[in-house]
C-alpha cells in the first residue's frame, strides 16, 4: 500500500513525530505488527525499534536523500525504514514500513508505505481487510496525505495512464482519497465505503483479502476507479501545495 502528498517541506523533527504516531498506530491494529525493528544511522545494523522522538529523529536525519557525490540533500527529502522481523532474510510475515517525504519539490511526490516481502508469497494472516484497512486509515491519517491504495502486486499489470501518466488511484483492493478531494467522489454502490470522522473516504472491492483471479473483485475495484475520475483528473500530486 502507498500513501501519497505533494510539495510539503518537513523537519527530521516533524517527521519523526508523524512516524512515532504512524508506528503507534500499526502496533494497535494486530498483534502481528506489534513489533517493529529499524536501524538508527546509516549502514548500522538492525535494532528494536524505540518510540524516542530525539531517536528517532537522528534516525531520520541520517536517512537524507544524498546527491551523486554522496552530499546530503535535505531538498529531496528523508528515508527511512522499518520491519516486523529483526532478520534480513525474507520471512512471508515480514512487512516493511518506508517513507521518503519532506521535500517541497514540485516535481516529487512525498509518499509513505507499507509492502509484504518481494517475490515472496505473504502468509495469509497478514493480508487481511482487517490489517490492510487499519493500516491505510494509519497512513493516511498520520501523514495527511492526498490519497492511499492498497493492492495485491499482480493488479498493477492491469493499470493504465491517463495523458501519459499514471493514474492517482488505479485498480485497488482499498482506495482512500482525503477529506479535502473526497467531496468530488460519489463511491459506487458495489463497493464498501465508509466516511471516516476527518471526512476522508475509504472504498474498499471486498472486506475479504484480494484476489485478481476473482472477477467479482476485479469488477467492484474497476468501479471505485472510475468513481476517482475527478480526482486522477487532477495535477499530481492531486492539488497540492508547498508548505
Amino acid at each position: 500500500m502507498s500513501a501519497f502528498w505533494g510539495p510539503r517541506l518537513e523537519t527530521p523533527e516533524e517527521l519523526a513525530g508523524r512516524w512515532i504516531e504512524l508506528m503507534e498506530r500499526l502496533q494497535a491494529v494486530d498483534p502481528l505488527l506489534a513489533h517493529w525493528y529499524d536501524s538508527d544511522s546509516r549502514n548500522a545494523p538492525i535494532v528494536p525499534y524505540v518510540a524516542d522522538k530525539v531517536r528517532v529523529t537522528k534516525m531520520i536525519a541520517a536517512g537524507v536523500v544524498r546527491d551523486d557525490e554522496g552530499k546530503p540533500d535535505p531538498f529531496h527529502g528523508y528515508h527511512v525504514t522499518a520491519y516486523t522481523t529483526a532478520a534480513w532474510r525474507r520471512s512471508p510475515r515480514r512487512l516493511c514500513a518506508e517513507l521518503l517525504a519532506g521535500t517541497p519539490s514540485p516535481y516529487l511526490t512525498n509518499s509513505a508505505g507499507l509492502s509484504t516481502d518481494f517475490d515472496t508469497v505473504p502468509d495469509p494472516a497478514i493480508v487481511t481487510y482487517k490489517i490492510f484497512k487499519g493500516a491505510v486509515l494509519a497512513l493516511a491519517e498520520c501523514f495527511d496525505a492526498a490519497g492511499v491504495r492498497a493492492y495485491p502486486s499482480d493488479l498493477s499489470g492491469f493499470w493504465t495512464k491517463i495523458g501519459g501518466r499514471r493514474k492517482a488511484i488505479d485498480l485497488a483492493w482499498i482506495s482512500y482519497i482525503a477529506p479535502r478531494f473526497a467531496a468530488q467522489i460519489t463511491p459506487p454502490s458495489s463497493a464498501i465505503v465508509e466516511h471516516q470522522p476527518d471526512g476522508g473516504l475509504l472504498m474498499a472491492a471486498t472486506d475479504k483479502t484480494f484476489v485478481t483471479s476473482n472477477p467479482a473483485h476485479v469488477a467492484v475495484s474497476r468501479e471505485i476507479e472510475a468513481a476517482c475520475a475527478p480526482f486522477n483528473a487532477l495535477s499530481f500530486p492531486p492539488g497540492e501545495k508547498a508548505g
